[in-house]
């Protein structure tokens, strides 16, 4: 699959291709993407590329795999505040509901610390429904193989 068919923003690109692994880092936290089905991935920029600016609510990356199936994987990675990591995710999902229509969404949030308070957390129980439970949070690394 070419990159045009991946990718339906057509810009923010920072790694493209049939790669093995993925990585996406900020503030000394990473979400590792391993790509073992082979398919052709993509990791975009969300924060400071397609979303710009202080007065939207934004995650940190998207990887978008493009296989049999289209997967997005919206990646926000932050301190401590799951539930703003929630409302962060909402908001790209309700932005880019058009061009993410063909995908299946899926939501990864690499956190310092997690509290009760924020898994019980109206934003964060409103995602996991939208996502019907394609959720995953975790401290420091989060890795999975795909």
């Amino acid at each position: 699959m070419s990159n045009e068919n991946c990718n339906p923003f057509g810009k923010c690109e920072e790694q493209s291709g049939k790669v093995k692994t993925i990585y996406c880092s900020e503030k000394g936290k990473t979400y590792e993407y391993i790509n073992k089905s082979n398919n052709f991935v993509v990791k975009v920029r969300v924060d400071e590329c397609l979303i710009k600016g202080e007065q939207q609510r934004k995650c940190d990356f998207m990887v978008l795999s493009c296989g049999e199936q289209k997967s997005a994987y919206l990646v926000e990675l932050k301190g401590s505040d799951l539930e703003h990591a929630a409302k962060q995710i909402l908001n790209v999902i309700q932005l880019f509901q058009k061009e993410l229509s063909n995908f299946e969404i899926h939501a990864r949030i690499g956190l310092s610390k997690v509290y009760q308070r924020d898994i019980e957390s109206e934003d964060y129980i409103k995602l996991k429904r939208k996502l019907k439970n394609r959720i995953k949070h975790k401290n420091i690394l989060l890795s999975e193989t795909i």
